[in-house]
């Protein structure tokens, strides 16, 4: 089974995510971060190559839970209020980190210094939850992003912006309610229900993609996951 971290409205999936072939990790909010997104995987952690990078006094917390991951840890620290919560809310491709980059970890910039990975500063803070990665092609209701993503030379769908939920907001992304594995989107919720959900589906086919509905009802904005 493939290891995958969510935040704690990913023990809702928990089932669901076995029934795929996934190993959930549940990770337990940070009352660092503003409550609506305190247990977002995307606002705790971010993948750098093999590793996850976590904050020392978040890793210290939940040891117990992280021990046996590889980890890179940092002594930045993420704030309460938006912009200083978007440490590691970036988005990551091959060739391009995505990001408000005065307000990500150095961490992040230097690992994409190190590995030929071009910096980006766009004004969406909450970069990887506004995106939905699948290989070859992205999902974005966000404007910055989508002008971003296409001057890059990236295929990119923009679709309605809402439709996802978020509780304590007026609505979530859809980087922050899916994710990609082996040719599979995987949303939180029923992908069916949003308005582009034709467009969607096809842009994934282009892809080679298969959009998955892991529940029923409006796809929920959770933080997304990451897989190790």
């Amino acid at each position: 089974m493939k290891t995958v971290f969510v935040g704690e409205g990913g023990a809702y999936f928990s089932d669901a995510l076995k029934k795929h072939g996934f190993l959930p990790v549940i990770l337990p909010k940070d009352d660092k971060l503003p409550e609506f997104v305190s247990s977002h995987a995307d606002m705790l952690t971010v993948k750098l190559g093999d590793e996850l990078l976590f904050s020392s006094g978040y890793y210290e917390k939940n040891k117990d839970i992280l021990k046996d991951f590889p980890v890179i840890l940092t002594e930045e620290e993420y704030g309460g209020r938006y912009p200083r919560d978007i440490l590691f809310n970036v988005l990551f491709t091959p060739t391009h980190l995505y990001g408000n980059l005065p307000y990500v970890s150095e961490k992040i910039k230097e690992f994409a210094h190190s590995n030929t990975i071009t910096p980006v500063c766009v004004k969406q803070g909450y970069a990887k939850c506004s995106v939905a990665q699948i290989n070859g092609g992205y999902i974005t209701s966000d404007t910055g992003l989508y002008r971003a993503l296409t001057e890059n030379g990236e295929n990119v769908l923009k679709i309605t912006e809402g439709h996802f939920v978020l509780s304590g907001l007026n609505y979530g992304f859809v980087g922050g309610s899916s994710f990609y594995s082996d040719g599979k989107l995987y949303f939180f919720g029923d992908i069916s229900l949003h308005p582009d959900y034709e467009k969607i589906k096809s842009f994934c086919l282009e892809f080679r993609t298969e959009a998955v509905s892991l529940s029923s009802g409006a796809p929920i904005d959770i933080g997304g996951a990451v897989l190790l």
